[in-house]
């Protein structure tokens, strides 16, 4: 199911967003 696929990215980007974030910062 699409929702399914659609968690799944979420739970891949979303660490990436905070860590980009987390660099943004700290610079």
């Amino acid at each position: 199911p699409k929702a399914v696929v659609d968690a799944h990215l979420a739970d891949k980007v979303l660490p990436l967003e905070s860590i980009a974030g987390e660099i943004i910062n700290s610079v």
